[in-house]
């Protein structure tokens, strides 16, 4: 699959915050041109808003050994994102300037994907935070046809900069 971490890691970055942080810039564009420029997709839309999101897919990642050193911080992250997640949140379509993507509202019909060389659809949630905003966490998922998808909940622990740093990416699934 190409460059998935890539990927999460650039939309954990900063697709949506209910968590201010003092001096630390919140720019949904700068994310999705990291985003579009890293994941060597040729062709990328990006639904106009994000997905709403359910715990029941996810809930067993807590209890995995790479989770052990941040269990608390990663549980209260996944609850936040699975709050924030209930509500569909607008993507500002300047947010996607000097990228080569197009916001979409509804996913082109299957004939449209043609396979990681064709058109490919990202979608993703709002994140979520732990109650010290030092774990995000965010659920994405990519689809370029048939039998080239899938879904993953990215962790990322803040650095003493401010800057996320990956944690750990965890495939929900893959096609």
């Amino acid at each position: 699959m190409r460059s998935l971490l890539a990927i999460s890691i650039v939309l954990a970055l900063g697709c949506h915050s209910r968590v201010a942080v003092i001096g630390e810039p919140t720019s949904p564009g700068a994310v999705l041109h990291l985003l579009l420029s890293k994941a060597g997709f040729r062709q990328v839309v990006v639904l106009d808003s994000t997905i709403t999101v359910s715990s029941r897919d996810w809930r067993w990642v807590v209890d995995q050994a790479w989770a052990d050193s941040v269990r608390d911080k990663v549980r209260e992250a996944l609850k936040d994102l699975e709050l924030a997640g209930r509500t569909r949140i607008a993507l500002n379509r300047s947010d996607l300037a000097g990228t080569r993507a197009r916001p979409i509202a509804v996913s082109p019909g299957q004939s449209s994907f043609a396979g990681p060389e064709g058109l490919t659809l990202i979608s993703f949630s709002p994140l979520g935070f732990s109650s010290d905003s030092s774990v995000s966490v965010i659920y994405w998922t990519y689809f370029c046809g048939a039998l080239c998808a899938g879904g993953d909940v990215s962790f990322f622990v803040r650095s003493a900069n401010g800057s996320w740093v990956p944690l750990r990416s965890v495939a929900l699934f893959r096609s």
